[in-house]
């Protein structure tokens, strides 16, 4: 059967209509430099996605088309969006780093706008560390993070400053002799004067505190270096608990992780990740430094047997690995590996928000003092809905004051926000899906999936998010939120989850 029958089946199945690609298998694209043949897609999700292509003029190389989609419906921002991205793309082509892509061509169509870009062939990060599923050595996280150090002061010294403003463990790319690329340009921003109407931030974990206040400076991107220093280490992903995790007074430290951390490299990541920017390190090279100070004192004569990319290709049973390293083109297992990825993206991949059997293990074995008052299962005292059973819990002292609500647009009816982090969704008892605002009650044709939305509370503010639902989270009729992008919720927005529209108050 071949890979696009099983894709039909998949959707058909499961009653998903296929998500709408720009790009197709065999179109030619003209831009402002040269046509490209779409040969099929690399990956990308919230604001767009990347084609591998053929440069049909010159020498015919492989490139990379990374496409961004314009979700706004009002004028006057279509065409702010349409300067800034014009403006950036004429930067990003002046950009000449060596673990920068190069910059070919950028073009518009429609609602999307398009770089062409150099064909970086290797594995991210991310991908590497799912491989693996151990945390990386010491020595190999210093060695690739040097690289990145090096070229985050090349962009942050640019007139004026780039900011990346995404960086994460998928938009570093790995190639022979580990040698890095900083990949996905798409939502950097060229700081100016001018810039301040930011309504999107970062991958949540890995985005600093002062993106959520639309405050943008080099620390951001020393953040998202250490979150990224710290998954890498640890082999925990902060998006388990972003922001929080690095909340060393009630989280682990790194080095409770893993013991092999260096006390040195412990205070290199949590100065980095320190919640204000003023209290980080001073720049991009500072963090170098202190990275090479680590290595001259343990590491001075480690010697790598061989580079990730050989480590991973010979692990892999599959054989995806190899295949997307060293033959993009013409092989089964990149088809089947691109059959997996397309997969991933569209089933609701909830289990980070869920309690798993190690967490209710863990939990069991704590001193609580809040239990259900149906089945016992230890709760935390600002639990509306029991985890474990969905019960919903009588009132206590705790509860009585909600620090934000959702009224239902035209109707009396309200939902107290009252946790840190509230989950919003569609019960369902089968699967043990009880998220803290159930809307089965209002969501008769099912549009609201079973964990849609989360709202997180951050000191007096209030962000939305998006968890991998269907039908994405709109605000304001103005704004789709994509997974891992937040939006800071102002009194009087109006949201819209599912077909249900609500009025969110503070």
């Amino acid at each position: 059967m071949k890979e696009c029958d099983k894709m039909d089946i998949f959707f058909r199945e499961r009653n998903i209509s296929w998500r709408r690609y720009s790009l197709k298998v065999g179109q030619i694209v003209k831009g402002n430099r040269g046509k490209y043949e779409v040969i099929r897609k690399l990956g990308g999700g919230g604001m767009g996605y990347v084609y591998l292509a053929k440069n049909l003029e010159g020498n015919q190389e492989l490139c990379a088309i990374k496409e961004i989609i314009d979700y706004y419906s009002d004028p006057e921002e279509k065409d702010r969006i349409a300067r800034e991205f014009r403006r950036e793309a004429k930067l990003l082509q002046n950009l000449n780093f060596r673990s920068i892509p190069k910059i070919y061509d950028s073009f518009e169509e429609d609602d999307f706008y398009y770089i062409v870009m150099e064909y970086v062939k290797g594995l991210d990060l991310h991908r590497i560390m799912t491989l693996l599923n151990k945390p990386f050595s010491e020595p190999r996280v210093i060695k690739l993070m040097v690289q990145v150090c090096d070229v985050l002061h090349y962009l942050h010294t640019q007139r004026p400053p780039v900011i990346y403003r995404d960086l994460k463990p998928s938009n570093i790319m790995v190639t022979e002799n580990d040698r890095i690329y900083l990949v996905d340009f798409g939502i950097a921003r060229f700081l100016s004067s001018n810039l301040t109407n930011l309504t999107t931030v970062g991958t949540s974990g890995y985005a600093p505190p002062e993106l959520y206040k639309q405050h943008l400076e080099p620390a951001s991107d020393l953040y998202s270096l250490g979150a990224t220093i710290f998954y890498l280490l640890t082999n925990v992903s902060p998006q388990k608990l972003p922001i929080a995790i690095f909340n060393f007074e009630k989280h682990p430290y790194p080095r409770e992780y893993n013991s092999k951390i260096t006390p040195e490299m412990e205070k290199l990541i949590i100065k980095c990740v320190e919640m204000l920017p003023q209290n980080r390190f001073s720049s991009a090279r500072a963090v170098k430094k202190e990275l090479e100070k680590i290595w001259k004192k343990y590491y001075r004569d480690h010697v790598f047997e061989n580079d990730l990319l050989t480590i991973v290709k010979t692990i892999d049973e599959s054989g995806e690995a190899k295949a997307l390293v060293e033959n993009p083109l013409e092989s089964e297992n990149v088809i089947k590996h691109h059959f997996k990825e397309l997969v991933k993206e569209v089933e609701e991949n909830l289990d980070e928000f869920l309690p798993n059997e190690e967490f209710i293990e863990k939990r069991g074995k704590e001193k609580v003092s809040y239990y259900c008052s149906k089945c016992m299962f230890p709760i935390s005292e600002n639990d509306l809905i029991c985890p474990n059973c969905g019960a919903r819990q009588p009132n206590s002292p705790f509860i009585k004051i909600p620090r934000a609500t959702l009224k239902l647009k035209d109707s009396n009816v309200f939902f107290n926000i009252v946790k840190e982090i509230t989950t919003i969704g569609r019960k369902d008892e089968e699967k043990r899906y009880f998220p803290d605002i159930d809307l089965s009650e209002y969501d008769k044709g099912r549009h609201v999936s079973r964990l849609h939305a989360r709202i997180i509370k951050l000191n007096e503010d209030f962000y939305i998010e998006d968890l991998k639902s269907k039908n994405k989270v709109v605000v304001n009729n103005k704004y789709v939120l994509q997974h891992g992008v937040t939006y800071k919720l102002k009194d009087g927005d109006i949201v819209k989850i599912g077909k249900l529209e609500f009025i969110f108050k503070k």
